[in-house]
């Protein structure tokens, strides 16, 4: 078995060979390549066999076949021609299947999460009024709690959408969802901005208060 590959080995470096002293011979001739027609330098990275290896690195998606299998020449039958391309057409085909597949599952995983997350800050909220038995202190921690945890998904929503919506802009997509999620993140925004302001404010009242111990320490 070794000793046959050896020989195929072979073989393929010796018709390598006289290729590239053809092609060097023809650009002897003419200089600008016009005669080449089809024909191209022939590196060592193109001398593979037309299927994909897994030692080459390549996936489905990124593989593409060496030139030298989809060179017309004058030995080839027409017949044999087309038969190779109908095989390559084929493969090409059931990869762009298989991506387009790939796309359209990753877009259905996007809407899931982001109605998981809708449906979460939604449960978190029915919560509020779980507890109407205790006391009313308790009442308004647990009501305060629960719309902090429903407000967390709503921004992991948010966060989410805002991503992959830049990835579907970017490649030519669009999804139901993004339409909803441009108005919810504006409503989230303003929301965020009247957080921070109330943070602000309570930051600025306790540097008073402290102030205000400082000088009566001192007195």
């Amino acid at each position: 078995m070794r000793t046959l590959f050896n020989k195929f080995q072979t073989r393929i470096k010796l018709a390598a060979s006289r290729y590239r002293a053809a092609y060097a011979a023809l650009l002897v001739i003419e200089p600008e390549g016009l005669c080449l027609g089809n024909l191209k330098k022939l590196k060592d990275e193109d001398i593979r066999g037309p299927g994909r290896e897994e030692e080459d690195g390549f996936t489905e998606g990124t593989f593409e076949p060496s030139w030298i299998w989809l060179v017309h020449t004058e030995t080839d039958t027409s017949q044999e021609f087309s038969n190779a391309m109908r095989v390559e057409w084929a493969k090409t085909k059931a990869r762009a299947e298989r991506w387009a597949e790939e796309v359209r599952l990753l877009q259905e995983e996007m809407r899931r999460v982001l109605e998981y997350f809708e449906w979460k800050a939604r449960w978190w909220r029915m919560k509020k009024t779980d507890r109407a038995d205790v006391d009313i202190g308790v009442q308004r921690g647990l009501l305060a709690y629960a719309e902090k945890q429903a407000t967390i998904f709503d921004k992991l929503g948010k966060k989410f959408a805002l991503q992959w919506s830049a990835v579907l802009t970017k490649h030519g997509l669009r999804a139901d969802w993004q339409t909803r999620y441009s108005k919810m993140s504006n409503l989230l925004s303003s929301w965020e901005m009247l957080e921070e302001a109330e943070q602000e404010k309570e930051n600025e009242s306790d540097s008073d208060d402290n102030e205000g111990d400082d000088i009566m320490d001192i007195d």
